[in-house]
């Protein structure tokens, strides 16, 4: 700690502070930087005062730009956690400006992503593209921790697709306005698959803390129930990112072909409700897999009439999708 300031300063800034000095004018007293002094006094345990407590000449400068009201709304943010990024998109504000508010109310700023997105993409799923992503996530995306810590928290989204869909990984980095993402090529190892696959990695403990809150957990393999907390009209666009991550749609020669989805069986029965509701179909046997030792099944169904009516029901109106897919699914069931 006595690294940049030695004990004599840091004794100096706690007395100086601790007798009701702000930190701007302890700073501007003695060339200190005020980042720093926020720092010093935040590890010797120091509860910073808010605005309202400084002295006339630091309320000017903090004010001499937006009003109060704004500025504790900066601060407020940004002690919930939210970056000086998104804060600055939010608001409007000019992000240099937000930042020195925040040292000058003595917050000690945290560190700078190395890579800014909208981490509050999943706060609420309330539109067409949040229920397909968070449909895509439940079957090929996964939550983690980067430290092994036994107290961290669950911070790192990661997304598996083959390397021939890797367009989907930076459609969906577009969609949460992240511009230097780094979507990488690989063979998996341990397996008996030798396609290449592709893989996006975001690090953000707020958004897996909202995906946790939408269904999306550690380990959820076998384990995933279907959400009933989405918007009625947003179910079909959860289902349609589901199916392009854990769906398939087979064609023969004698039949028109079937359609299948490959999940537990508690979250393929919330899926067959929905499409016996929706699409007028009957319930169907799932198809167990004898060798498999956890519960995954397949929810299949086929005839041209009923998959004419999924059909309508995955993509009428709809603007994200897995063309390949799509173009299958229609040539076999229209021709």
């Amino acid at each position: 700690m006595a690294a940049k300031y030695t004990e004599k300063i840091i004794n100096l800034i706690l007395s100086r502070y601790s007798a009701g000095d702000s930190i701007s004018k302890i700073c501007k007293d003695n060339g200190f930087d005020p980042s720093t002094v926020s720092k010093y006094l935040a590890l010797n345990g120091v509860k910073l005062r808010p605005p309202s407590e400084y002295g006339d000449k630091d309320r000017i400068s903090l004010l001499n730009k937006y009003s109060e009201e704004t500025v504790n709304n900066i601060l407020q943010q940004y002690d919930s956690g939210k970056s000086i990024y998104q804060i600055s998109k939010d608001l409007g504000r000019d992000s240099q400006t937000i930042k020195k508010y925040l040292v000058e109310s003595g917050r000690v700023l945290r560190p700078v992503r190395k890579h800014s997105f909208n981490e509050d993409f999943f706060e609420n799923i309330d539109s067409e593209a949040k229920a397909y992503w968070l449909g895509f996530i439940y079957a090929d995306g996964s939550v983690s921790k980067t430290s092994p810590r036994g107290k961290a928290e669950t911070n790192r989204l990661s997304i598996n697709i083959s390397a021939k869909d890797i367009h989907l990984l930076h459609t969906f980095a577009a969609e949460i306005e992240a511009k230097t993402l780094k979507i990488v090529k690989y063979i998996p190892k341990k397996t008996y698959s030798e396609n290449l696959m592709s893989r996006l990695d975001i690090n953000s403990t707020k958004l897996c803390s909202d995906l946790k809150k939408h269904g999306v957990f550690r380990n959820k393999t076998g384990r995933l129930l279907f959400p009933t907390n989405l918007d009625k009209g947003l179910v079909r666009h959860f289902i349609r990112g589901f199916f392009d991550g854990n769906g398939s749609y087979s064609t023969s020669k004698t039949t028109v072909g079937n359609i299948g989805i490959t999940a537990n069986e508690k979250f393929l029965l919330g899926i067959q409700n929905v499409l016996i509701t929706e699409c007028n179909l009957n319930a169907t046997k799932l198809y167990s897999y004898p060798k498999k030792t956890c519960d995954i099944k397949d929810l299949r169904y086929g005839g041209r009439l009923q998959l004419q009516r999924i059909y309508s029901y995955f993509y009428d109106g709809a603007t994200i999708f897995l063309e390949r897919k799509r173009s299958v699914f229609e040539k076999s069931i229209f021709n």
